[in-house]
């Protein structure tokens, strides 16, 4: 279950060479900012290992790595994944098919201390206002009623009215038994509502469990729902998403 985070500036950073790790933080550190780093990975698999652990806003990564190359991500993340990608590279060419992958910056060795300090205020804006939109995204305990704000004005809904939320970009889809509703907002928006029996099984899903119909492992995960929609799960959730299940409905 993700918790909402905190004013830090959580990052990784991914190099196969540990004294470039090491300039970039001492960069980091020329300036006042709220970077905190959480992890350090010096190659791929293991930088996806610590993503999937400690969920970090952003992810500063090498390109040429052993193995794996650091524009491989979208062989572990779809395009819908939760952190920023900011690319650290002494190779300039790799630029557009960085684009392509949707990186939010795309910083050349040797690393100058005004670009770095660009990119962490535009990180910052960001998430400032997704920390925004999460607050506007009040839900009340007593009357288990969430505000829906769409072009079509807010509309409130019963929580048991909400089968799943489908991200589409930028975008979100509230699908209910009989509408859905288009959001200006990314699906993490919507996480506040995973105190209130909402499970994440994917990075492009949300579900309301109270509308489980039947969790399949034959052939592919999938979650069928009451309504007849058919989720699916993501591989690192297949069994954390049984033990929420076991957990959240056990009383």
């Amino acid at each position: 279950m993700t918790e909402q985070r905190d004013n830090y500036l959580d990052i990784i950073i991914v190099d196969d060479e540990q004294h470039a790790i090491k300039l970039l933080k001492n960069v980091l550190n020329l300036f006042p900012n709220n970077v905190r780093v959480v992890g350090e990975a010096t190659d791929l698999p293991q930088a996806v290992q610590l993503i999937n652990q400690t969920k970090p806003h952003a992810v500063f990564m090498d390109i040429n790595m052993p193995k794996y190359s650091g524009l491989q991500v979208n062989d572990f993340f779809d395009e819908n994944r939760d952190f920023k990608l900011v690319y650290v590279t002494a190779h300039s060419q790799h630029a557009i098919e960085a684009l392509r992958i949707q990186a939010f910056d795309y910083i050349l060795k040797p690393i100058e201390k005004q670009q770095l300090e660009r990119c962490i205020e535009r990180l910052n804006t960001f998430f400032d206002q997704e920390r925004e939109q999460v607050k506007e995204a009040q839900i009340s305990a007593t009357e288990k009623k969430v505000a829906i704000n769409s072009h079509q004005g807010i509309q409130y809904l019963n929580l048991d009215e909400i089968d799943f939320v489908e991200a589409s970009g930028m975008y979100s889809v509230v699908h209910t038994d009989n509408k859905q509703i288009i959001v200006s907002k990314p699906l993490k928006s919507f996480e506040f509502l995973t105190k209130n029996g909402f499970y994440r099984v994917h990075r492009s899903f949300l579900i309301n469990t109270q509308k489980v119909k039947r969790y399949s492992k034959v052939d592919v995960y999938e979650i069928e729902m009451l309504s007849g929609a058919r989720i699916p799960v993501s591989r690192n959730k297949k069994e954390e998403f049984v033990r929420f299940m076991r957990e959240f409905y056990s009383g």
